[in-house]
Formats: structure tokens, sequence, C-alpha cells
């Protein structure tokens, strides 16, 4: 590990033990070599049964590669302070455990993904969480100046997204799911903080619901979807022909075809913005 760690002399990484250590240095600048892969069959062949707490304040992934974590512990990546992560893959995660891949439990604070890629298979905990007990706390995957987050995340057992959707942000991002799950087969599991996100794939929840007030395209199989319960969701774009059940209510988004969905002047007539 080479750099000081400010912002304009950062700890330069190349190594998995190395990047531990910087991550927890407090209020640091961490840089991952460009190139770097890390296979954690090679490096952690147990599993990892020790998260990663994240107390730095930055960390350039440079395209940065970190395959095949076999979550044991409690959480992946946690914070507790405010962190922006950038430009770094989490490839092929799976878990032998429950709790979060991400947390963060700093009230005020905010844990950042920038142009990410995180795929994986959830079977027992939750992709994203923020504590019960941090308030105004949030996790976001967002876009750099080229592109947002792009997660393929598979679902099985209970596993959930998250349990506070309203402190779970994710904008301009390419969000492909799959599986089934048994979490909230009685309630809906509600999109709600969502802004320029195409999602796909298939709904691993028996219900899901839309309260997103942003501008996003539902191209998925939907078993149930639920009516929603105020606010104007019309940029919300369904694809109804992968919807199985409906419950209409007054603040409905807007149900296209499929043909339709591809059609830009027919989006634009109803009021989707087409670039």
């Amino acid at each position: 590990m080479t750099g000081t760690g400010t912002q304009a002399d950062p700890y330069i990484v190349d190594t998995w033990s190395d990047f531990v250590t910087a991550a927890g240095k407090s209020g640091a600048y961490v840089e991952i070599a460009k190139n770097t892969v890390w296979d954690m069959n090679d490096i952690l062949p147990g599993g990892l049964t020790t998260g990663v707490a994240v107390k730095c304040a930055n960390i350039e992934g440079n395209f940065a590669e970190i395959r095949n974590i076999v979550k044991k512990s409690s959480y992946i990546l946690s914070a507790n302070s405010s962190v922006e992560i950038y430009r770094l893959s989490f490839l092929n995660i799976t878990e032998t455990s429950g709790g979060e891949w991400f947390t963060q439990n700093g009230s005020g604070k905010s844990l950042n993904f920038y142009n990410c890629t995180i795929t994986g298979m959830l079977s027992k905990g939750r992709f994203a969480e923020v504590n019960f007990s941090a308030n105004s706390a949030y996790i976001r995957f967002m876009n750099d100046a080229q592109r947002g987050c792009n997660l393929n995340l598979v679902f099985s057992g209970n596993s959930a997204l998250c349990t506070r959707p309203a402190y779970i942000f994710f904008e301009n991002c390419l969000i492909t799911l799959g599986g089934k799950s048994s979490y909230g087969s009685n309630d809906a599991v509600d999109f709600s903080k969502l802004d320029g996100c195409y999602i796909q794939g298939k709904c691993p929840w028996e219900r899901m619901k839309i309260t997103a007030t942003g501008t996003n395209v539902f191209d998925l199989e939907i078993k149930k979807l639920n009516g929603t319960d105020s606010g104007n969701h019309k940029l919300n774009i369904v694809n109804f022909d992968k919807v199985g059940g409906w419950y209409p209510t007054s603040y409905a988004p807007t149900f296209v075809t499929g043909n339709q969905l591809h059609d830009a002047e027919y989006l634009k007539s109803v009021g989707f913005p087409i670039l």
C-alpha cells in the first residue's frame, strides 16, 4: 500500500488485505489499482466471515472486480460515516447467513455507490439496509458522469431487497431481478425511491407496488401489482403484458403493452420523456 490517504495522495491498494486496512481508516481516500481482480475463492476459500467496516471517505475502484464472495458474515460492507464508492464491481455474491450485503448505521450519513456493478444470489438476508436506530441515513445507488449502477440480483428463501425502502435510493440504474422469495407474501414489496431506472426480469415476490414519483420503466414479470395510496406515479411505465394481476387505485402508474413500450412516439404521447 502506498500513499498517505489524503485526497491529493490517496492510499493505492492492490491486495484485499490492504483494501480492508485502508477502507477502515477514518476519513481516508482509497484507490484500487487499475486492472485489479480479487477472486475470493482464492483469497478467502472459507468465505467472508468478517465484513468490511468502512470508515474512509472515498473509494475509487477503477473498475476493479471482487468476485465470488461467499457471505458468512452479518454484512459485506458496513458504514457509520458518509462514504462514496466509485466504479467497483461485486460479482457473483452468494450467502450462507442473514443480515445485509450493504448497511449504513450512522444517523444523518449516506453510503453512496456510483457506476458499480453488483450481481449475486440472496437466500437469507437483505440486499441493503439502513439501521432502524439511524435517523436520516441513506444508501444510494447512482450514476457518475458515465452511467448508473448495474444490479443483477436473484432472490430465494425469505430474502428481500430491503425492509426500509424509503431510505434506499436507486437513480439511473439498470436493475435485473429474478428468483422467488417468500418475503412480503402478505404485504406488497414497495419500490419507492427510484428515478431514471429500468427494471427487468421477474419480480421475486408475490406482490409489489410502485410508489416512486420518478421516471422509470418496469419491464418485468409481476405476479400481483398492488395499487398505490397517493401521489403522481404516471411517469412509471409498466409493461402490462407481464402483469398477472392488478389491484387498481386512482394513483396508478402508466400501463403500456410490450409493443408500446418500444414505441418512442407512443411513449412521448403519454408524457414519458424521450431524449
